[in-house]
């Protein structure tokens, strides 16, 4: 994770390190940011007297934290920011999660009191005398962003988990990449049904994972030709058909009944039809490999 130096200008006042984020609460459910915090040179002392921390989702502030009364110095000082959030947020952030990590902002300000002994560097306008304890403003007219990554296995395991009463079974599926790869057009089409996901557009999710079935090398009939086992080989094709059949469904609309004219499916149907094409694509590409 990358350090978000905090400065007036060119004055550094703070280094700020993500460590972690966790939720907490079921009641009242929280993120927790974890941030390790130290001046950015030696003899010198921080008391910071206020952080406020606004959790940024796309374009929307989604929630405010704030953190005081800690005293920071060179060796560096945990520090918890608590920030409340609806259960629509995890939701939101969840559907914008494009593959493998998650990235969730943190729009930092504050007030601090610094004290500096380092007398080697010149001394600037608005920069604190010497040795003076002086009064520094941070984050009003600058935007101090932190970035904190965090793995799909986490973001379940450590902040959805906590806050309810669903338990998450994370499932490694593994995607090859490069452009030389035979299923690297697969999963240009799975990223783009990862996109369509995000946005609303469930149909989209169908058509791009029926596209990334129908990619695989040797579709429809022969993708499985160079394995030893027959049954295995079968098996697998009637898997294929199957997946494939279910995927098509989705990318038309009804032609009669209640729902004529419409896409027969939901949300729910495009996040298991996207789950589905990957595990499906990353047994071929295991099977294929061997």
């Amino acid at each position: 994770m990358h350090e978000l130096l905090i400065a007036n200008g060119s004055y550094g006042l703070l280094r700020v390190m993500p460590i972690a984020v966790r939720g907490e609460g079921r009641l009242v459910p929280r993120l927790v940011f974890e941030l390790d915090v130290r001046t950015p040179r030696e003899r010198m002392e921080v008391h910071l007297q206020l952080l406020e921390a606004r959790f940024v989702l796309g374009s929307e502030v989604a929630g405010v934290g704030m953190a005081d009364g800690h005293v920071v110095g060179p060796h560096g000082r945990r520090i918890l920011v608590e920030i409340p959030v609806a259960p629509v947020v995890l939701d939101v952030a969840q559907q914008l999660m494009p593959d493998d990590e998650l990235l969730l902002q943190l729009r930092l300000s504050g007030l601090a009191f610094i004290k500096d002994d380092n007398s080697e560097h010149p001394q600037y306008m608005g920069e604190p005398a010497v040795g003076e304890w002086s009064a520094q403003s941070f984050g009003t007219h600058q935007h101090m962003t932190l970035d904190f990554r965090v793995s799909r296995s986490d973001w379940f395991r450590r902040v959805r988990e906590p806050l309810g009463l669903m338990r998450y079974l994370h499932v490694e599926i593994g995607i090859p990449r490069g452009t030389g790869h035979p299923l690297a057009k697969v999963g240009e089409l799975l990223a783009n049904a990862d996109r369509a996901l995000a946005q609303g557009d469930e149909p989209g999710v169908f058509l791009h994972c029926r596209g990334a079935v129908d990619a695989l090398p040797g579709s429809p009939k022969n993708i499985f030709d160079g394995l030893v086992d027959e049954r295995e080989a079968k098996a697998l094709d009637d898997l294929l058909r199957t997946a494939g059949a279910y995927l098509h469904r989705g990318r038309h609309v009804d032609r009669e009944g209640d729902r004529q004219g419409e896409f027969p499916i939901t949300g729910a149907d495009a996040r298991f039809a996207l789950n589905l094409t990957k595990v499906v694509v990353s047994h071929v590409a295991d099977v294929l490999d061997r």
